[in-house]
């Protein structure tokens, strides 16, 4: 009998898919039904019941969670980052500290800068976070030129990291376009260190 054809393939698909209902695919159960109304001597009322049927739940690809623990972990990072630019306070000496505790200033970040006592292409983004959140635009400009970008974009990353959560596999800015902004913006990092560097030469002469 057709209306016999159904319970067998669905169930052979069933058994072929080690995954279970939960990830069934809905390819092979949908072409069943309709290998089965093709048959069926009543079409009307098949395609009926195939309109009833409710369709197995699709599974999330693994390249979605790991896209989704990335984004979960760069906005953790983020706002822990924000919480420390108003947290921290410059202390003499080039070095930040936390509020409340200006005794014991946290050691230099830049390991070039502690051992070779030269300057790399990020030294001085912290104290100039640091002074923007405290609404010091022109200690944040002494500090790093590129302070406020920097800042701009890690707060940026907040509302682009949650809107990104929300929509899973469409991220709200193509993943092209953020590599090129990340691109941008080590290049202006290591412009910035150049200029710094040759303006230090030619003021030493």
């Amino acid at each position: 009998m057709p209306a016999d054809r159904p319970t067998a393939e669905v169930d052979e698909s069933a058994a072929a898919n080690p995954a279970g209902p939960a990830c069934a695919s809905s390819s092979g159960a949908a072409w069943n039904i309709s290998e089965w109304i093709e048959d069926s001597a009543d079409g009307e009322m098949a395609a009926d019941v195939e309109a009833k049927l409710p369709g197995p739940p699709q599974c999330p690809p693994n390249s979605w969670r790991a896209e989704a623990r990335r984004h979960r972990e760069v906005l953790v990072v983020s706002c822990l980052a924000i919480a420390a630019a108003f947290a921290m306070v410059e202390v003499p000496g080039g070095r930040v500290a936390f509020r409340g505790f200006t005794n014991y200033p946290l050691p230099h970040a830049c390991a070039s800068r502690a051992i070779f006592g030269w300057k790399c292409a990020g030294c001085g983004l912290t104290r100039s976070v640091i002074h923007l959140a405290e609404g010091d635009w022109r200690s944040s400009w002494r500090s790093h030129r590129l302070g406020m970008l920097m800042a701009a974009a890690i707060v940026l990353q907040v509302p682009y990291r949650l809107l990104a959560l929300r929509r899973p596999g469409r991220p709200p800015i193509p993943a092209g376009w953020m590599s090129a902004a990340g691109l941008a913006l080590i290049a202006l990092l290591l412009l910035n260190w150049l200029v710094e560097v040759v303006t230090a030469r030619v003021g030493s002469v």
